[in-house]
């Protein structure tokens, strides 16, 4: 229970801004700096996470006096990738919370908890088996892995089955539909509208297409999967990065009681 607590607790910050985020945006644009300091907040604790890896995996392969050592494991590397994971990840997250009625925001509820329910049970199992170095890394794989799939393919099912068709479906051709849907969007002609523009117009793509072929639904199910893909894949690897991240520092300061650290033998 309270491995479970921490990672709770842990979550919040990022759970928080993207409620501040999707409640103001709209009537303030200010709001978006709720979600530039969710992206801050992540690309920091991704970067912490991948870091730990790679210094992991090359003390595992390379020796210490080589000079590939900070190649393979220096801080650059890893800023790199935290950062384009971040900005792979966070869009679809901010277009989708913004957008999200009363299904999306229990989808995204049932998400924390599911992550930090399998952080504390699969932390606890994977300590046992490997080097600490490496639990967090196992750890946050297999904890986005187990969490995001059976949200992606519930949120998938009910979105399908329970959305209703947008008012900018009665539009008479492609470009109509597009320019229909971006007036939907708060703050037109902002950067941050531009940039969530990109994901509504892949739903219009989808709308488009059953217009075109009304008893084929193929291509809306592949947009939503995919939208849904990409919001929950990425949004379950940030939780899970905050997650193994803050049961890592508890184990190294000494909370043996909380959770295992690993083994080093």
């Amino acid at each position: 229970m309270k491995v479970f607590l921490i990672c709770a607790l842990v979550s919040s910050p990022v759970v928080g801004l993207l409620i501040t985020w999707a409640t103001l945006y709209p009537s303030n644009e200010i709001a978006s700096l709720a979600i530039l300091t969710a992206a801050a907040l992540s690309t920091a604790v991704l970067y912490k996470s991948d870091l730990a890896r790679r210094r992991a995996l090359a003390s595992a392969v390379l020796l210490p006096s080589t000079p590939l050592y900070p190649l393979f494991a220096g801080k650059i590397g890893a800023l790199i990738s935290s950062v384009v994971a971040v900005i792979l990840v966070m869009p679809p997250v901010a277009f989708f919370t913004l957008r999200s009625g009363v299904l999306g925001w229990m989808a995204v509820g049932l998400l924390v908890v599911l992550t930090c329910t399998l952080s504390a049970i699969i932390n606890h199992f994977v300590s046992e088996h490997t080097r600490s170095a490496y639990t967090p890394a196992v750890t946050s794989w297999a904890v986005t892995v187990m969490a995001a799939v059976p949200i992606v393919l519930s949120h998938s099912f009910f979105s399908f089955h329970l959305s209703t068709m947008p008012n900018w479906i009665d539009e008479p051709s492609l470009i109509a539909m597009l320019s229909a849907a971006g007036r939907t969007l708060p703050h037109s002609g902002s950067a941050m509208t531009e940039m969530l523009s990109i994901f509504l117009y892949g739903d219009v793509l989808g709308y488009w297409l059953i217009k075109l072929n009304a008893a084929n639904s193929l291509p809306l199910i592949s947009v939503i999967l995919l939208r849904d893909s990409l919001v929950f894949f990425g949004l379950a690897s940030i939780l899970a990065g905050f997650q193994t991240v803050a049961l890592s520092s508890v184990g190294r300061s000494g909370g043996r009681g909380v959770l295992r650290g690993g083994r080093d033998v």
